[in-house]
């Protein structure tokens, strides 16, 4: 264990930080009044203005657990509250649940999620409006108008929460300064729409059982808009055997670790400065 918390710590320090992860969790507004391509084309999109949860994909966004249509068109069909595409990870993409390893701080002697450059780890959520203020170089300049401006509707007027549907026994959700964001209920304020940036981190104590693990949630408008709430979605972990979480992590700081040293090159060459 003592390894895999050095590791683990290593992930929060120094150098390790400034390779700067882009948030992979955004929340918008579908515009798309009407479906354009696919078997329910010319329908009217069952999504449309409703908070939706977003995953990045450097260019465009996936939309997670969005309301869809089943049956065969024409006579036979109808809304479903989500999709097949509602798992973080993705399911077609074939990427195991995201490990819990041992955590400090806060989170000292449990076993928590920790964003690395491996796809799908970082739960850090936030909205859409965000990006065009974010850091030159950290988004693809098409994300935040990708999907002819599908997603970037503005979301005056709301006060966005995370809605708590299902959770596996033993996970449980914490932020900065608390380890249970939904000890008091199902919902957890997120914030204004325009402008809410959250960390979430999944966690179980340290002698969880070895499995899978899973949290379902939608997002809903607690605001003067009123929008209509998302799709229910799911966050999928695993509690590994130690010695595999500490080779896990272990790899995941030596890969953080070069894309900080190809970070500092760049900057050097940029400055005119020598690589060296």
């Amino acid at each position: 264990m003592a390894l895999a918390a050095v590791v683990f710590s290593a992930l929060l320090a120094g150098d390790v930080r400034a390779a700067s992860l882009a948030t992979e969790l955004f929340v918008g507004k579908d515009s798309l009044e009407t479906l354009t391509r696919g078997t329910y084309a010319g329908l009217r999109n069952p999504n449309y203005g409703r908070l939706t949860l977003l995953f990045n994909h450097d260019d465009h966004f996936h939309g997670i657990g969005v309301h869809s249509y089943v049956g065969a068109p024409p006579d036979d069909v109808s809304v479903q509250r989500t999709n097949t595409n509602n798992r973080i990870p993705e399911g077609y993409s074939g990427v195991p649940p995201v490990v819990l390893a041992p955590g400090d701080g806060l989170y000292a002697g449990k076993l928590v999620n920790r964003a690395t450059e491996e796809e799908y780890t970082n739960t850090h959520i936030e909205s859409v409006h965000r990006i065009p203020a974010a850091p030159e170089g950290l988004y693809d300049p098409s994300l935040f108008n990708s999907s002819n401006d599908r997603w970037s509707a503005p979301l005056d007027e709301t006060t966005v929460a995370l809605q708590l549907v299902s959770i596996t026994p033993g996970l449980n959700v914490g932020g900065e300064t608390s380890l249970n964001l939904f000890e008091d209920g199902h919902n957890h304020v997120l914030g204004d729409g325009n402008s809410l940036s959250v960390p979430l981190f999944f966690w179980t104590e340290a002698d969880a059982p070895v499995g899978a693990y899973a949290a379902e949630f939608r997002l809903i408008d607690l605001g003067l808009a009123g929008l209509d709430p998302s799709g229910t979605f799911h966050l999928d972990f695993q509690v590994v055997p130690l010695p595999a979480a500490a080779w896990l992590f272990a790899s995941a700081v030596l890969a953080l670790g070069g894309l900080a040293g190809q970070k500092r090159l760049a900057e050097r060459k940029a400055a005119g400065q020598p690589a060296s």
